[in-house]
């Protein structure tokens, strides 16, 4: 449903991978002989290499980054060093020094090499962990990454291969508004009797009630292994493919029998924004489609097939991305602007501006505590021309960060969402402050707060997660009050909110744990 949001969303990527044998950039044969690329030369790392992340003009917000990194590793130097998967090095632009990465253990996927003839000693993994501070902190330009774990060699039948990727999601609000999603895994194409395939749903979408155009829809995939020497033969046309709703993608890079080849593609042009540059990237696919139109998805369509699949290969799909256009319909409604912030510390405060409304009949206020799933909290009618509105939501939960959006409804039921706003728990924490002292601390602290009048005051610290871990009674004096605490040396080393609490004033503060 049409509507002017305060926010938008579109989804770009960047790429590179890190091995090849190809130095004249062209399509052959690949699994011959992996060896170390490193372009920045410098002797505390190997394996390294770099792309560009290119963002549109204006001012890009990243509300997502997520950096992915694989290959094919022997057993033995997993055994030997528990934690080799998992790290990686990170840097931006020209910076002399790296950032170390480490994935959570949860955040590794391995799968055993069964090929016949093959060493099974030998693991294809993968490993991921979230960026999205350091590419908001750098927006775009060169990310390198080095220390890519990865074993060299030659081999005749699989390949040795190794390689990285960064999704990236940004808000720009010169950009149509878009939705975007993201699916990660680590699932296993191989090749059997007949064609191997994988197929998988995708719901939860919302596609406009019009015709799509071209670009109104793209996909984007990161597939390990891909061969450009394994496509279809006669006996078995497929070869290696990925479907939308049953229709094969293609284009003039990725044939529709032999779509994982190595290439790193956008819309049928090779990406060359990396270091090294190849044609065949030997172990790595990264491609984006337009597939709005020519692939059956229809206008309201809430759900999509994607097919996998492989006559003579063994690859692994990883990480795919569909965006698509938001809903556009008949709303008469231009939302100028959303907000949510602290009326007070256990009351939350939405408000929103409309510059123009005719038909619109409420707008109803809903609530999430993770992003996902929300209820509504209450309704406002529509005042049905340019207007401010407000919304006092009671917030008794201790979740540590809320969601908010609005549903809003016309005459006829038709409905569009807002943009979601966040709203933490510690930001009221401004709203009145006290002063702690030392802080950070290591075990005693003092409060100094000014009060109106002689009162009886409850002193109370929780923990981030809204926990009330200490609770102390005291009086107050009219006029400058300091408190002292000595209770709390125990305490674990982090951050906690202290609260004075009165009949009539409360003071808050952060107080830090060394």
């Amino acid at each position: 449903h049409a509507y002017n949001a305060s926010n938008t969303a579109d989804l770009t990527r960047m790429n590179a991978a890190t091995n090849t044998n190809d130095g004249t950039g062209n399509y052959g044969n690949d699994g011959e002989n992996m060896q170390f690329i490193d372009i920045d030369l410098n002797a505390a790392t190997k394996n390294s290499s770099s792309a560009n992340l290119v963002l549109p003009a204006g001012i890009n917000t990243i509300k997502y980054a997520r950096l992915y990194w694989g290959g094919r590793f022997d057993t033995t130097g997993i055994v030997n060093v528990a934690d080799t998967l998992r790290k990686v090095k990170l840097r931006f632009g020209t910076a002399t020094s790296y950032n170390n990465i480490n994935a959570p253990i949860t955040n590794v996927d391995q799968s055993i090499v069964q090929l016949s003839g093959v060493n099974t000693s030998q693991k294809i993994y993968q490993a991921y962990t979230d960026i999205t501070d350091f590419v908001n902190a750098n927006k775009g330009g060169t990310y390198t990454i080095a220390d890519v774990p990865a074993t060299t060699g030659t081999i005749a039948n699989g390949g040795f291969f190794s390689g990285w990727a960064i999704v990236v999601v940004y808000e720009n609000l010169s950009e149509p508004y878009n939705s975007v999603r993201i699916f990660d895994g680590f699932a296993k194409v191989a090749a059997g009797t007949g064609t191997s395939s994988l197929s998988i749903n995708l719901t939860g979408l919302d596609v406009p009630n019009t015709t799509l155009a071209s670009g109104d829809a793209v996909m984007g995939a990161m597939v390990w292994e891909g061969d450009a020497n394994l496509g279809s033969t006669s006996t078995n046309p497929p070869g290696d493919f990925i479907k939308i709703n049953n229709i094969a993608v293609s284009n003039s890079l990725n044939a529709v029998a032999n779509f994982w080849n190595g290439s790193i593609t956008k819309n049928g042009v090779r990406v060359s924004a990396k270091n090294p540059d190849y044609n065949n990237q030997m172990g790595i696919d990264i491609d984006e489609v337009n597939v709005g139109t020519g692939y059956n998805i229809l206008p309201n369509a809430t759900t999509i097939n994607v097919q996998f699949g492989t006559e003579a290969d063994t690859y692994f799909p990883s990480l795919f991305t569909f965006n698509v256009r938001a809903k556009q319909g008949s709303l008469p409604l231009n939302l100028s602007s959303i907000s949510a912030k602290w009326e007070n510390e256990n009351t939350s405060l939405i408000s929103w501006n409309t510059d123009y409304e005719a038909g619109t009949s409420f707008f109803e206020i809903e609530r999430s505590q993770d992003g996902s799933q929300f209820q509504s909290r209450g309704k406002v009618k529509s005042r049905g021309d340019a207007h401010h509105y407000q919304f006092s939501d009671p917030v008794k939960s201790n979740a540590s960060v809320y969601y908010y959006r609005l549903r809003m409804v016309d005459a006829d039921g038709a409905y569009s969402y807002s943009p979601v706003e966040t709203l933490k728990k510690t930001e009221w924490i401004n709203t009145k402050k006290i002063i702690a002292y030392p802080n950070p601390f290591l075990s005693d602290v003092k409060i100094v707060c000014n009060s109106m009048a002689l009162s009886n005051a409850t002193i109370k610290i929780y923990s981030q997660d809204g926990k009330n871990i200490f609770i102390k009674n005291t009086s107050l004096v009219k006029g400058k009050n300091i408190i002292s605490i000595h209770e709390i040396n125990a305490l674990k080393k982090g951050t906690y909110i202290v609260e004075v609490r009165t009949d009539n004033e409360y003071w808050i503060e952060m107080l830090i744990k060394n």
